[in-house]
């Protein structure tokens, strides 16, 4: 979880617990690569609390058939956490070209316990997507390749 602090979160913690102030790529960008960098940083977390939610915790109710408890209250990046799909209905996957310019819409849960997987699924993708744009460890996306590829298995997808 460390890799996704924000950069003076990262560099505060490797200070502390390591002696060494980070000097890697990502820990001195500045101005708006830094903010970018940050900013989906905190979207790979909102999409791991999301997903979690997604595929172990099925609505019981129609009160617990919203998102918003998972959705980001940083005024800064208010978009960030929130289901996102595209004009035409279809999930997106952040990819270098769509990145900056995802249009968010806020989602309901569905009530299928297949759907939930298939949405935490197409969200897992989108959050793989994310982690190689700011350059998480492959180890840390491989884990996610495993829940994305024993999700699809128990599910028969």
């Amino acid at each position: 979880q460390t890799a996704l602090l924000d950069q003076e979160g990262r560099k505060e913690y490797l200070s502390s617990h390591y002696g060494f102030p980070c000097d890697c790529p990502c820990c001195i960008l500045q101005g708006e690569e830094k903010i970018r960098d940050d900013k989906l940083r905190r979207e790979i977390l909102q999409l791991e609390k999301q997903i979690e939610r997604l595929l172990y915790d099925f609505p019981q109710s129609d009160h617990d058939n919203s998102i918003d408890d998972y959705s980001s209250n940083d005024e800064e990046c208010e978009e960030t956490g929130k289901i996102c799909k595209n004009s035409q209905g279809n999930f997106l996957k952040a990819g270098k070209e769509n990145c900056d310019s995802i249009n968010w819409n806020l989602e309901e849960i569905p009530e299928d316990p297949e759907d939930c997987v298939k949405l935490g699924l197409e969200l897992a993708f989108k959050r793989l997507d994310l982690m190689e744009l700011v350059g998480i460890k492959a180890l840390c996306k491989i884990r996610l390749c495993l829940l994305i590829h024993e999700t699809a298995l128990e599910w028969d997808l």
